[in-house]
């Protein structure tokens, strides 16, 4: 285990320091809903957005009554392109 004590800053800017699905929060990017519904609740915060590339839709992290629920997240990307 490498342990860290300060913020990770890659030399020259030339690579990422963490992919966005490894971090706790953020957007995160599936192939599946299947890849999604797999995810370690450990990885995510109430509000997480979560991107699954088979049916283009975002969807919203929350907890629900008895666990962590995915739900449409109304963005219409078409206002995006």
């Amino acid at each position: 285990m490498i342990k860290v004590h300060d913020i990770l800053v890659p030399q020259n800017n030339t690579f990422p320091v963490a992919e966005t699905n490894d971090v706790r929060g953020s957007v995160k990017v599936f192939e599946t809903i299947a890849e999604r519904d797999a995810i370690n609740s450990a990885y995510l915060l109430p509000g997480t957005l979560c991107y699954v590339k088979e049916d283009d839709v975002y969807y919203k992290y929350y907890v629900g009554p008895r666990s962590f629920v995915f739900d449409l997240y109304g963005l219409d990307m078409a206002t995006f392109s």
